[in-house]
């Protein structure tokens, strides 16, 4: 029996919700990060803003593998019996300290190597300042997990929400006061150790009932990991290429990481904007995989790629049709150099952030070893691509082997989804939403728009979207019934 079930409009309800929660934390994490990329070109110079980008870079590939992992895993154990809960928070505490602590180390030892690949020491000392964010996130994931395993979202979405609030404000405010890259990462160092100590009082003390095994959760968690590492050395390929091959010259390498980490801010938007979805939907397609529940699994996966595909189109439609617009009203004139880059990001990072969602929910069911070679195959394709690329065609190279290349991962996923069980998006969908994306790129070209107008003109071609997808019966009755169960009725 699966603990703690719920009938279809407990979960519409608490899915619906959870939601709106995680994503208006998504998007004020986004808004907040977008504000320290556009105010720290402001206080560092292109070079160190390039070399701040490459160091996150890497650190947030390492420090996603143990939060993402630890997340999924935590919240896995406790959606399937939440009288556990305390009992696979504790045990995953303990593990923590091998598996985070083993990788901050390692991390910290292998900073100069990894400097030396990026042809900069500089990098070293920052690298090894890191280390020590790796471990804070290692405990604070644990709490997170713990939350997103009970359901609670609210709760949820504002230790999100606190820990943006922390990460921009002394980011910034160390910047500003050192005009130095240092500054910068120990700001985000002290926010993330803050936001460790909320999570721990938010969580609060739960009774260990019943017993969990290290080997239950250590045999779930190494293949995230692995899954984790691979699926965020993806998203980073691409920049991390163009600081190695862009230039044999590491300050110029440094301004051209610094140009794309601009354009690939703006265009990881399309990215972030599902992250709340899939972080809703994981424990419920868990849950209903611990019942060999496969309808269930069939319809959580096919409404969550399909409601994450029209997301994620219609903000790639607006950044790809005002690309030089808002790196103009973004950032300084120099950054300007990106735009044809732009032009073609954010359509990778849709690709990417559906790829993403497939092995997320493969993860979820149960398969996080298929999730692993997906994301392994579609790495190595997309680092050879942009090796191939990125010296002939610099940026727009760069875009361009991510594109092709998270396109290549799609295929895989969305092939294995539909074989394993039965779920798949269905091609008049694809074909409707492609149409609209097309209407409205096309209609973007007609009109130009700068400064506060151009934001005016985003909210009218979003809206133009939406209105579009509702006049293709792509978004339907089924849809409109759904977001009406969000909210009790009076009986």
């Amino acid at each position: 029996m699966i603990q703690g079930a719920l009938n279809p409009t407990d979960v519409v309800q608490q899915a619906g919700r959870g939601t709106i929660y995680i994503s208006a934390a998504k998007a004020y994490f986004m808004a907040t990060g977008l504000i320290i990329y556009v105010v720290l070109p402001r206080l560092l110079t292109v070079e160190q803003f390039g070399l701040y980008s490459v160091v996150v870079g890497v650190t947030s590939v390492i420090n996603a593998v143990v939060m993402n992992g630890t997340v999924l895993t935590v919240s896995r154990f406790v959606a399937q019996d939440v009288t556990r809960a305390g009992a696979v928070r504790n045990r995953a505490l303990q593990l923590q300290m091998l598996i985070g602590g083993g990788i901050a180390l390692v991390y910290y030892g292998a900073a100069p190597w990894l400097a030396s690949a990026l042809r900069d020491a500089r990098l070293t000392t920052y690298f090894q300042l890191m280390a020590l964010i790796t471990l804070t996130y290692a405990f604070y994931a644990v709490f997170m997990g713990t939350l997103n395993g009970r359901r609670q979202f609210l709760r949820q979405a504002f230790l999100d929400s606190m820990y943006s609030t922390f990460k921009v404000t002394f980011v910034v405010g160390l910047a500003w006061l050192s005009h130095a890259v240092m500054g910068a990462l120990v700001g985000w160092l002290i926010a993330g150790l803050v936001a460790l100590a909320i999570s721990i009082v938010l969580v609060g003390r739960t009774a260990s009932a019943g017993r969990v095994q290290a080997r239950e959760l250590l045999q779930f968690q190494s293949w995230l990991l692995i899954y984790t590492l691979v699926i965020n050395l993806l998203q980073k390929v691409d920049l991390l290429l163009v600081k190695a091959l862009s230039s044999p010259d590491p300050i110029i390498a440094s301004e051209q990481a610094g140009y794309y980490n601009a354009v690939m801010t703006i265009a990881n938007v399309v990215f972030q904007s599902v992250v709340a979805i899939t972080s809703v939907a994981f424990p419920f397609v868990a849950q209903a995989a611990s019942g060999a529940n496969r309808d269930a699994i069939k319809q959580y996966m096919t409404q969550t790629t399909r409601f994450s595909l029209m997301v994620m189109a219609c903000l790639a439609t607006l950044f790809v049709g005002n690309a030089g617009g808002l790196l103009a009203l973004i950032y300084r004139p120099e950054y300007l150099a990106g735009t044809d880059a732009l032009r073609i990001a954010p359509f990778g990072m849709l690709m990417f952030g559906w790829f993403s969602v497939l092995c997320s929910l493969i993860s979820g069911s149960g398969h996080p070893r298929v999730a692993v070679w997906l994301a392994a195959v579609t790495c190595v394709a997309d680092a050879l691509l942009n090796a191939l690329f990125i010296p002939v065609w610099g940026l727009v190279g760069a875009a361009a082997a991510t594109l092709i290349g998270m396109s290549v991962g799609v295929a895989l996923g969305a092939a294995y989804v539909h074989w394993q069980f039965e779920a798949h998006i269905g091609w008049m969908s694809l074909l409707r939403i492609a149409a609209v994306a097309v209407i409205v790129l096309v209609a973007s070209q007609l009109i130009q728009a700068t400064g506060v107008l151009m934001l005016l003109k985003l909210s009218i071609q979003a809206l133009v979207f939406v209105g579009l997808l509702v006049a293709v019966k792509e978004i339907g009755a089924v849809e409109l019934r759904a977001m009406k169960r969000l909210w009790p009725t009076r009986t």
